[in-house]
């Protein structure tokens, strides 16, 4: 039944020679070989074509964000009257949100998101913003970067004038980058 056995033999360890080539080959594959490819191959181009156009426009977006993140709306001036950050005005912004090259979204005090195509001008510094669902009506504003951090925007949308400045978010601020990922959440995060 329970008869004793021989000496359990352990698997023996990587010497560190080839521990480091293992990751540096690792390494190179990842970073060169990975993203390029699948397309070389015959047979396997028509399922890796999207992944490879995929990689390439990420790459390309990474450098096309000017204001990529969250930005915090600390004063916000309509039709020439200061809204205070009341949670009861639906017209009032709270966040304006750059998280990809073409689009922006505005969050609302009421929580409620308006996206909107953009069209950055760095030269003229304006942007071009006109509503997902009508992109015939445009609406033009200019930007002023006073200090890294912080934009000034100034233009109309919906017929009124506004006037608005920015705080970005830092991004370590964010619960999901700082606290760090956790099979069971505890409270107050298992909501």
């Amino acid at each position: 039944m329970d008869e004793p056995r021989g000496p359990t033999r352990a698997t023996p360890a990587w010497p560190p020679a080839k521990r480091f080539a293992f990751r540096f080959v690792f390494a190179y594959l990842v970073l060169y070989i990975f993203p390029f490819p699948l397309t070389s191959i015959p047979g396997l181009d028509a399922v890796a074509e999207p992944y490879h156009k995929l990689w390439k426009a990420i790459v390309h977006w990474a450098g096309k964000i000017v204001f990529y993140g969250i930005w915090n709306v600390e004063e916000e001036t309509i039709g020439g009257q200061v809204r205070p950050p009341l949670t009861t005005d639906a017209a009032r912004w709270r966040r304006v949100i750059f998280s990809y090259p073409e689009s922006l979204s505005i969050q609302l005090m009421n929580d409620s998101r308006h996206r909107y195509s953009l069209e950055l001008d760095p030269a003229k510094k304006t942007l071009g913003l006109s509503p997902r669902q009508d992109p015939r009506q445009r609406s033009m504003f200019t930007y002023r970067q006073s200090a890294p951090g912080l934009l000034e925007l100034d233009g109309t949308l919906d017929h009124q004038t506004i006037h608005a400045e920015l705080r970005r978010v830092k991004e370590p601020s964010f619960q999901l980058i700082n606290r760090g990922f956790h099979w069971i959440n505890e409270y107050p995060f298992n909501r």
